[in-house]
């Protein structure tokens, strides 16, 4: 019994194994690429049917842009999150637009190169309101530049949380609400 006790649990063990390294292979979702304009190229993930997560912005010139949606084969995606280490390079500015339902994870600009960008510029997509709880409390930790969230964003209320809890997650740069 004691034998046969082994075997089983071995078995179920590689059987649990088997389907947790399985599932999540599925779960992936398939690389887009778009060209936001003339200059920015944003690159990511599906997360949906419609829904993009994005992973890498380019810029032939020295600003950059995150748009709230992106066109790519044909389809249009909506911006779901802005995934951590996004911004790769030194740009003299970046612009978010987004939408109330996007989520900003986690050091957006991580690498060397891009906590030396000069700004970041937050603004929303047409009709829409942000708020301070889309964003990761460390999600602009240890970037040098300056944050300007424009009013049509978000309310003064608002910005104020977002300002206290960018603080908290170790941002240390100027962040300003500005037209």
């Amino acid at each position: 019994m004691n034998k046969l006790g082994r075997k089983v649990s071995a078995l179920l063990l590689a059987a649990a194994v088997t389907v947790s390294t399985v599932i999540p292979a599925f779960a992936a979702g398939s690389p887009v690429s778009g060209k936001v304009d003339s200059d920015s190229t944003v690159s990511g993930s599906t997360t949906g049917n419609t829904t993009i997560a994005v992973t890498d912005v380019t810029s032939t010139t020295d600003t950059a842009t995150i748009p709230s949606s992106i066109t790519a084969n044909g389809k249009t995606y909506d911006v779901d999150v802005i995934r951590t280490n996004t911004i790769k390079k030194k740009y003299a500015s970046v612009t978010l637009v987004l939408r109330n339902t996007t989520k900003v994870e986690a050091q957006v600009a991580k690498l060397k190169k891009a906590k030396k960008t000069k700004k970041i510029v937050i603004t929303a997509a047409a009709g829409q309101k942000i708020k301070a709880s889309q964003f990761s409390k460390k999600a602009f930790k240890k970037f040098k530049g300056k944050i300007i969230v424009k009013k049509s964003a978000m309310t003064k209320k608002q910005f104020k949380k977002l300002k206290k809890k960018l603080r908290k997650g170790g941002f240390k740069g100027k962040i300003r609400y500005k037209k």
